[in-house]
């Protein structure tokens, strides 16, 4: 009785989950199409087996991408959101803060979404990653360009681009 309740077992249950929401999130086989759905259930259950701390934020970063490839923008940036909340220290956060971007860009929620940038930018400044990369040209994006709606956005579109090139250019 004590193995069935034990950590141990948790984790073997919770590895079987895992491996059948990693194999429809991402198919070992080239022209099989991702089944989101099918993987967000699976991760899904993987959390309520209760996985470590580490295993859990991973799991928590899958699920909240199987939701913004199912287009559920707003359940991801609060899952997203939860996974910095409960793991702050988790180096899994530059890359979900990254996401929560990307959701509210696709959402069309621009100011939102520059705002996560920055706060990427500014949290991560030290980090080697090519999501700084992506998240500082995307703040151009977030102002609409290459089609901004103003003057003002296209000021401000173009210094993005400007600070993107002269920083990885």
């Amino acid at each position: 009785a004590e193995y069935l309740l034990s950590t141990a077992r948790k984790q073997e249950i919770a590895d079987i989950y895992l491996e059948f929401a990693e194999g429809y999130f991402s198919p070992a086989e080239k022209l099989k199409k991702p089944d989101y759905a099918k993987a967000l259930n699976f991760f899904s259950q993987a959390l309520q087996v209760g996985p470590e701390s580490e295993r859990r934020a991973l799991i928590q970063l899958k699920i909240a991408k199987c939701l913004q490839h199912l287009k559920k923008h707003p359940e991801a940036i609060q899952r997203f959101q939860l996974l910095l909340k409960e793991h702050s220290k988790s180096p899994l956060c530059l890359e979900a803060r990254f996401e929560i971007g990307q959701s509210y860009l696709a959402v069309n929620n621009f100011d939102q979404a520059r705002r996560s940038y920055r706060d990427l930018l500014s949290e991560h400044a030290e980090a080697d990653s090519e999501l700084l990369a992506e998240a500082t040209y995307n703040i151009a994006l977030t102002y609409r360009m290459p089609h901004p709606n103003s003057a003002g956005r296209l000021d401000l579109g173009v210094t993005a681009l400007r600070n993107f090139i002269k920083t990885y250019g």
